[in-house]
């Protein structure tokens, strides 16, 4: 009889022993899932602002650059024509005293 006993408690932690075994699989499986889509989540991250990001902050840079340098251009031909237009006022002054 003690010996059926024995074995029934054997056969049960051996039983307890491959539950916790199992359950230890199964977690390790779903951490390694878990894991594989952070890797994966993290690429496609790192790939969308590398193709998408990157590239549209250097546009924006460089149209801001030409915007500023149009705007340069602007300026000095502003200043080009208010020049020209005080030789001119000074010729016409020059003009009318020479003719009188």
């Amino acid at each position: 009889m003690k010996n059926k006993i024995d074995n029934r408690i054997e056969y049960i932690n051996e039983l307890q022993t491959k539950e916790i075994k199992t359950s230890r699989r199964q977690s390790i499986i779903i951490n390694n899932f878990y894991s594989l889509m952070t890797i994966i989540i993290m690429c496609v991250a790192v790939i969308f602002y590398t193709v998408y990001i990157v590239p549209a902050q250097e546009a924006k840079k460089k149209r801001e650059a030409k915007i500023v340098q149009k705007q340069e251009k602007i300026d000095t031909r502003a200043k080009q024509i208010a020049l020209s237009h005080k030789l001119n006022k000074i010729k016409k002054v020059i003009k009318k005293d020479d003719t009188k």
